[in-house]
């Protein structure tokens, strides 16, 4: 209990928490209005009939419509963050709303004129809100009744009751002794606090798109529509709704409502033929709510009525009628080289695609495959070998191969080694639990930095000098009861010998602790017996490029396993997405590649190529950046250390050819 109100306590708003009056009091005036308001009930069954265009039209023109619009328009300002001209409707100057409802401006319309009509017909979503605003002491600022359910499972850990919800959740925050200055505003600070932390209650599924099997001969068809069409959009619509649909689609509303897009694949003969992205989506019973907004897109192959969406016979029977409509921005066909295989390059929700569609998680791309498979083998040796050196060319992604072996040797498998930010997030996390360490290798470093010595400490005012374990010693103490994992950068950069002093020998896998010739050794300055646990794994990384490679230690030659990153050309085919980059950065990495082949060289041309990281780059200017600011200085390095021997004419030749494919 004490963790739980730590971990909310950062999240109390004192100004809600010190607010004399209700926080939205004036959401209860304008309900108030609107209940009030006078209209005559054919004019009333005439508007919650009419699309959201035409009611903005009549309200410009008709004096009885248009206060009807500013009484709704202004009760919406106070609902929703995302309400329709918030800023002239809102009279709060901070412009707070009740919540983020993701409900279009139209629905929030004929749902009000629905309530004005016969409130039993109101959409729950508008209930909960109304309720809210009735009586905020007794209910809490939550429009979706999935978010209810979630609160109940995941933080309250009981079954949802919607009668007891308020009250149950009411009790769970009471108990921490939150202070609230009117008791009206207690819900709304306890919402901002659980949806602080939403990430403890809320079940997510990082659900990226859709795929389906579809061998019926429309495709080529519709994409030269939507390529031609004004705005370049297009309506694509299927009879049945995705595998798991209500945990798939409610994933990709939050998509949808964050502004993103998703993808959707088409799969003939288990490769994708076509890929569309997805700006927007509706169920057939919610078309209505959009049919405007999609409209002014002007999107090909688009009707007004849901029901237009359909297969019919030869006879003009239906066959097939929509049950969900998607906004596409783009259609195109994939290149038959560029074509997945949903057997392996996809991570579905569901298996198998068949007669229904599913969702997918990830893609696994050629580049994903062979990263997993590479990792695997480097695990592999590492779990034998106990120490490994990652060696390369500059670029080659030493020190973030580092990282994803490090967590593949502690078990971690469920994360796409090619996202970068994943992988470093989850290393940092390990890394703070001291699972993992990091060290770089240089000249001064010494035995007192990197196992134990005497540093000097003030007491007192005097400085006296302290024993101090080092980063090794600390690293192995942490691997006595787990695996962990030290990883050393530019490994050859350091005096090893004076660095690791007595304990080289100890790094054999066969003179560890359970080793079958286990050693141990006393410390040179505590006296403490030391040995090194089986359970910590040591990865370098080595610069193949640096010439005082060569005079490595033998002793750590003999007691690592070296491993060559080579550079890599399908990298920079699979991972440069604009399609001109792509084109031009392989055009240079085969240019390069050439040139140091032709160039005299004491080193292999794996140890020598710079690394596919100088070719990989988001526009053209970035590649033309890191070509001439980092490609040809790197190149430049080469020849005035002797590693190739080239003449200047000759060098700035190439360097000039380089630069025309992109300019």
């Amino acid at each position: 209990m004490i963790e739980q109100k730590q971990l909310l306590q950062q999240y109390y708003n004192n100004v809600i928490a010190n607010t004399p009056e209700f926080y939205f009091s004036k959401a209860q005036e304008a309900l108030e209005s609107w209940r009030s308001l006078t209209i005559d009930q054919n004019l009333l069954n005439t508007l919650v009939k009419l699309d959201y265009a035409k009611f903005n039209e009549l309200a410009e023109s008709d004096p009885l419509v248009k206060p009807i619009k500013d009484c709704i328009f202004k009760l919406v300002s106070y609902c929703d963050l995302n309400a329709c001209n918030k800023e002239s409707y809102n009279d709060y100057d901070d412009k707070r709303t009740i919540a983020r409802a993701g409900i279009r401006q139209n629905a929030w319309v004929r749902q009000w004129l629905t309530y004005k009509m016969d409130p039993s017909k109101i959409a729950e979503s508008l209930q909960n809100v109304i309720d809210y605003i009735e009586h905020p002491d007794l209910n809490f600022p939550i429009v979706s009744e999935d978010h209810k359910e979630q609160l109940s499972k995941n933080l309250l850990r009981i079954p949802y009751n919607k009668e007891s919800f308020a009250a149950n959740l009411f009790n769970f925050f009471d108990r921490f002794g939150f202070d609230c200055n009117n008791n009206q505003n207690k819900s709304l600070l306890y919402a901002k606090m659980f949806y602080s932390i939403r990430d403890k209650w809320l079940d997510t599924i990082n659900i990226k798109g859709l795929v389906a099997r579809d061998g019926v001969n429309w495709k080529n068809n519709f994409e030269l529509d939507v390529t031609s069409s004004n705005k370049g959009y297009g309506i694509m619509w299927r009879h049945n709704l995705p595998t798991n649909h209500t945990k798939v689609l409610k994933a990709l509303r939050k998509r949808i409502n964050d502004g993103d897009t998703f993808e959707f694949y088409i799969i003939e003969k288990n490769f994708t033929t076509y890929k569309a992205i997805v700006e927007d989506f509706a169920l057939a019973k919610d078309y209505k709510d959009v049919v405007e907004e999609w409209s002014e897109k002007d999107p090909a192959w688009f009707y007004k009525d849901i029901e237009d969406y359909s297969d019919k016979d030869s006879n003009g029977n239906i066959i097939q009628q929509a049950q969900i409509v998607f906004l596409v921005k783009s259609f195109k066909k994939i290149p038959p080289q560029e074509q997945l295989n949903v057997n392996t390059n996809f991570k579905l929700l569901n298996n198998p695609v068949r007669a229904y569609y599913v969702a997918f998680t990830d893609i696994i791309t050629t580049s994903d495959i062979k990263m997993d498979k590479t990792l695997s083998d480097l695990a592999t040796l590492l779990t034998i070998k106990k120490n490994i050196i990652l060696q390369g060319a500059p670029g080659t992604g030493k020190t973030f191969s580092t990282a994803a072996l490090a967590l593949k040797i502690l078990g971690i498998n469920d994360i796409n080694w090619n996202n970068h930010k994943a992988v470093m997030d989850k290393y940092d996390s390990y890394v703070k639990e001291g699972r993992i360490a990091f060290t770089t290798f240089h000249q001064s470093m010494d035995y007192e930095d990197f196992i134990e010595g005497y540093k000097p400490q003030v007491h007192n005012n005097e400085i006296q000098f302290e024993l101090k374990p080092g980063l090794f010693r600390e690293i192995c103490k942490n691997a006595k009861d787990k695996p962990c994992v030290l990883i050393i950068d530019e490994i050859n950069r350091g005096n090893v010998s004076k660095i690791f002093g007595e304990l080289i020998t100890l790094l054999e896998a066969d003179k560890r602790d359970g080793g079958d010739h286990r050693i141990q050794v006393k410390l040179t300055y505590s006296g403490d017996s030391f040995s090194v646990p089986s359970n910590l794994f040591i990865i370098g990384t080595m610069n193949t490029t640096d010439r005082s490679v060569g005079s490595i230690d033998y002793a750590l030659r003999r007691r690592f396993a070296f491993w060559t990153l080579k550079s890599d050309i399908e990298v920079v085919k699979n991972e440069n997405t604009n399609p001109q980059v792509k084109s031009n950065a392989i055009t240079i990495f085969e240019k390069v590649e050439e040139f140091l082949k032709d160039n005299p060289s004491d080193m292999k041309i794996d140890d020598l190529m710079p690394g596919h990281s100088y070719f990989l780059a988001e526009s053209e200017d970035e590649l033309y950046t890191k070509l001439k600011y980092e490609l040809i200085p790197l190149i430049e390095e080469y020849s005035k250390d002797g590693i190739i021997e080239v003449s200047d004419e000759k060098l700035n030749k190439a360097f000039d050819e380089w630069i025309q494919i992109i300019k």
